[in-house]
């Protein structure tokens, strides 16, 4: 008898953490900056030398994926050394990368304010303007204006040419 209540225990003792587990990775915990926000299948990472998610971008970059169908693609990545030549606070907002995506293209600002900046569409038509400061996990929702098919009423202007990373 004490042996099938000590199996039983154990076996909802795995239950438990395999559950426990499946929820962390399903809430985030895997350091990426858009916890929260749905992004159309881009999911934004500060990254080490070694380019897996880091706490901060100084020794590595700045690392965009594309999720689709189980498929996980590099769209770019963004190096500490290019983005430190942009400065802290650049005088005007400047691109740092683009890709032409299946939603759309896909633009990543450095702004006058020192944040980053993501523009693009989800994969229904919806665009967003997702901005954050840190590498810590923002989980700030994406502005967004609605499924009109323009962006927000006020997205960083590029007065600057795109710079090749």
């Amino acid at each position: 008898m004490k042996r099938i209540l000590y199996s039983q225990g154990l076996i909802l003792l795995a239950v438990f953490f395999i559950l426990a587990g499946t929820i962390a990775i399903t809430l985030g915990g895997d350091s990426r900056v858009n916890t929260i926000t749905h992004l159309g299948g881009l999911v934004v990472y500060c990254a080490d030398a070694n380019r897996q998610p880091s706490d901060d971008y100084e020794d590595g970059g700045l690392k965009v994926l594309y999720y689709k169908d189980g498929q996980v693609s590099e769209v770019f990545f963004v190096s500490a050394e290019a983005i430190d030549r942009l400065g802290d606070a650049p005088t005007t907002n400047v691109i740092i990368g683009t890709w032409d995506g299946p939603n759309g293209t896909i633009t990543l600002y450095r702004l006058t304010s020192g944040e980053f900046q993501i523009n693009g569409y989800d994969e229904h038509g919806k665009p967003f303007a997702f901005s954050w400061s840190e590498c810590a996990d923002e989980g700030i929702p994406a502005q967004s204006s609605g499924g009109s098919g323009s962006f927000p009423s006020n997205p960083p202007i590029a007065t600057n040419t795109p710079r090749p990373i």
